[in-house]
């Protein structure tokens, strides 16, 4: 004699799929009783659904609540710059609506920033009128949480007889199975999430029990979840999206997933269908155990070639189907025409619980109109004749705009005076915003003239542009004053230093132009490093002097009396050379920081040597090491 099992509460995909043996002609189970029936065409195919006479009525009788007008309101929860809301811009949202919200289902699991107990405080806080929050907790305790802070187990709590002064959160895993005696004139909000299925959707709405009684919901979507339910549905962005959109888009999405689970459930019934077969033949003919171990024995793993090969075949074949005609009807009543291989599902990565997936989103600086490039007499006049005039306003000191942070940068001119820059570099707008201030169009450092002083000693380093130097090439060749080098700041660890200045020059060194070059102080090397963003040192040396250079400690035992969180010594802590050789009374860190993320636009450089001293990181010798 058959009997029934009830399996309202059971995953049918889960139980009975991968259990075609529990429905074997031995078996007493001949059907089972469900209350939801979207996923019964993929049950084994000796085993039949039935649904209580009392509950027929049911999919259609929620789908009617739902598609009343009072829960035909909709609303995609998109941010500036087309970002969904964060969770808490999600609840300021939340309380500004309309018609009062008092349920929110996160059916669609989109409140992932924050716990539950710090989702449910947050929204107290922005609701003052309202005694408490319910809300399950870590350890799946229902549990009330009070304006006071205090938290208490739901069953003995107060609140549990008082839900009208509450607000209730239920997170995705607990829109099922939760059953709350809400007030008949609640309104929940429900969030959409991608593959969403309409038995989660529904499950999630008949939370509120007396939905089409007057209990009502509103459903919220994020911008990737609202452009699929257009795309789907051919929703112009003009048109507004309805519930029945909604329930449509979600009737897409089961069905997607029933589709999904169709060539596992070929596979497992293909598999016992053969251990079957095998079975009757040992029996009937007292066969070899080799018969037996075949069908049943599986392989745990397969070759490369037999995975991703050219002769690579489907482990289940479709005449395999086809003798089988009760898995033939039902893939034929399902329109599948097609198999996939289900062992290409197994080699993908499953995401079990939800997570915050955050992409970086580089933003570009806004369109302007580009400065026009010219070349000034004065620089001519430079390159010909080595003059720079007095005060001039066409050679800018390099740091300029380093130098007018007056409000963060302490002294605010600490910079050396013979590294400079010509008009023409500094300007990249029209503005001319850049020779005083910085911003993002920094022109890149690659092309420097020096020029000897001769009875001073030491040198002059003007940056200029690639016009200017394009143009007065044929001038640089001929002069007896200047020379050009090339330059790039070093980005890569494994790229060759520049910052001697001998890689490439115009006209080539000579032995006493080698000797000038050689005498160029570390700290105008530093500098013009720091101007132009190189992220990588040359040795440890240039690290302890670029430390002392910038006032921070380099050791931790360096013997500094104060020293701040960023690692810089303030000038009544510090110790021998940094006395001397430290440019700076307060931190110019933070500065640094700013000119380097305009340098590298956007991309990290923290794990650099230069990311590393800027953010509080210790550098040792083996750093350095290649």
């Amino acid at each position: 004699m058959s009997r029934e099992i009830d399996i309202n509460h059971a995953c049918i995909s889960c139980n009975f799929c991968a259990t075609w043996s529990r429905g074997e002609p031995d078996d007493n189970v001949r059907s089972i009783t469900i209350s939801r029936n979207e996923r019964s065409d993929i049950l084994p195919t000796s085993i039949t659904a039935t649904d209580p006479v009392n509950q027929l009525r049911t999919n259609a009788q929620v789908l009617w609540y739902l598609l009343q007008p009072e829960n035909d309101r909709y609303v995609c929860t998109q941010g500036t710059g087309g970002q969904p809301y964060s969770a808490t811009e999600f609840l300021e949202f939340l309380v500004q609506e309309p018609k009062e919200v008092r349920v929110l289902l996160d059916v669609g699991a989109q409140m992932l920033e924050m716990t539950n107990q710090q989702l449910v405080q947050h929204w107290l806080s922005l609701r003052k009128d309202v005694a408490a929050g319910v809300f399950f907790d870590d350890m799946d305790n229902l549990s009330v949480l009070t304006q006071d802070g205090v938290v208490e187990p739901f069953h003995s709590s107060s609140f549990s007889q008082l839900l009208n002064q509450c607000v209730v959160y239920l997170d995705d895993a607990h829109t099922r199975g939760t059953d709350l005696k809400l007030p008949l004139n609640f309104r929940a909000m429900v969030t959409l999430g991608p593959k969403v299925t309409k038995d989660r959707l529904v499950q999630g709405c008949m939370r509120m029990r007396k939905l089409g009684h007057g209990q009502s919901v509103v459903f919220c979507a994020p911008p990737e979840v609202d452009r699929r339910i257009r795309e789907i549905e051919n929703i112009r962005s003009s048109r507004r999206v309805k519930v029945n959109d909604v329930l449509s888009w979600a009737m897409f999405n089961t069905c997607a997933d029933i589709e999904g689970h169709i060539p596992h459930w070929v596979e497992q019934g293909v598999n016992f269908h053969a251990r079957q077969a095998a079975n009757a033949t040992f029996e009937a003919a007292n066969s070899a155990v080799e018969l037996l171990k075949n069908a049943w024995l599986q392989p745990a793993a397969r070759s490369l070639t037999e995975m991703y090969g050219l002769s690579v075949k489907s482990s289940v074949s479709s005449d395999s189907v086809n003798d089988i005609p009760a898995m033939r009807e039902r893939l034929r009543t399902l329109g599948i025409t097609a198999l996939r291989d289900a062992h290409m599902e197994e080699e993908q990565e499953r995401e079990v619980s939800h997570e915050v997936e955050q992409e970086l989103q580089l933003e570009r600086p806004p369109r302007v109109s580009p400065a026009i490039h010219f070349l000034d007499e004065e620089v001519r006049r430079f390159v010909r004749q080595g003059i720079i005039a007095k005060n001039s306003d066409v050679f800018l000191p390099l740091m300029t705009p380093l130098r007018s942070q007056t409000d963060t940068l302490s002294p605010p001119n600490p910079w050396s005076t013979h590294l400079l820059a010509t008009r023409d570099f500094m300007t990249t707008t029209k503005k001319a915003r850049e020779t005083f201030k910085m911003t993002d169009y920094l022109r890149p450092v690659n092309w420097i003239v020096s020029r000897e002083l001769n009875n001073k000693g030491g040198m002059v380093l003007v940056v200029m542009s690639p016009f200017e130097v394009s143009t007065l090439l044929e001038d640089i060749r001929k002069s007896k004053y200047v020379r050009l080098h090339m330059y790039a700041p070093r980005t890569t660890q494994a790229m060759k230093p520049f910052d001697d200045l001998t890689f490439y020059c115009v006209p080539p060194l000579s032995p006493s132009g080698r000797t000038a070059l050689a005498s160029l102080s570390l700290d105008m090397r530093s500098q013009l490093n720091i101007w132009a963003g190189q992220l990588y040192l040359d040795e440890y040396e240039t690290y302890l002097y670029l430390c002392l250079l910038l006032g921070v400690s380099s050791s931790e035992t360096a013997g500094y009396s104060s020293v701040q969180g960023d690692r810089f010594v303030p000038r009544t802590g510090r110790i021998g050379e940094m006395e001397d050789v430290c440019l700076f009374d307060e931190s110019p860190l933070t500065l640094l920081k700013m000119l380097f993320g305009l340098r590298r636009k956007g991309m990290s450089y923290q794990q650099t040597h230069v990311g590393k001293i800027l953010h509080a990181r210790l550098l040792s010798r083996e750093d350095f090491e290649e």
